[in-house]
């Protein structure tokens, strides 16, 4: 019997020593493919970092060339602004020139139509005008006026107070009124 364990027992020390080493192939294997997984591992969160750092650097890029054009154009929105408020002083002020000068231009118009329509209603009889010598007075005041109007034209042109433009503007806006008043002025 003593040979039989003796024999059984071989048997089971191959046997323990085949499936030992089956199981040291197999841990040599995994262990083998855990180091390549590791290095690859590896690999990969080095290039994930760098390509990390390369991506922030290009949004700090992005984020300071943004913050450039968006100061730039708010330096332009402001100089723009600027100028805008400008060109509405101006507007204002040359607005302001021109109903200045009309007023004045009524004003003298008022005076002298009242005495226009008065003479003219005295002269009227049956819808037309009758020649009179208080006529030709109307037309010398109209005259006058008329040449009044440019001698104070070129007395404010020459002192600078009203511009070429807006004078030239009003002597031509007093020359069509006195047309329309008075034909024969023309």
């Amino acid at each position: 019997m003593e040979a039989l364990y003796s024999k059984l027992y071989d048997k089971y020390t191959k046997l323990k020593t085949k499936k030992e080493s089956e199981l040291e192939k197999v841990n040599c294997d995994q262990e083998e493919k855990f180091m390549t997984y590791l290095s690859a591992a590896d690999d990969m969160v080095e290039h994930l970092k760098s390509e990390n750092d390369r991506l922030q650097a290009q949004v700090n890029d992005l984020r300071s060339e943004v913050t450039s054009i968006r100061f730039t154009k708010d330096q332009q929105h402001a100089e723009h602004q600027k100028l805008l408020m400008e060109e509405k002083q101006r507007n204002k002020e040359a607005a302001e020139e021109i109903q200045r000068l009309r007023d004045a231009e009524q004003g003298r118009d008022c005076t002298n139509g009242d005495d226009k329509i008065e003479n003219r209603q005295d002269n009227t009889v049956g819808g037309s005008l009758v020649g009179s010598p208080a006529s030709g007075v109307l037309t010398r005041s109209k005259r006058k006026r008329y040449s009044g109007t440019q001698t104070e034209a070129n007395d404010q042109l020459e002192r600078g107070q009203v511009s070429s433009g807006l004078l030239k503007e009003n002597i031509s806006h007093c020359v069509q009124v006195h047309q329309i008043i008075d034909p024969s002025l023309t």
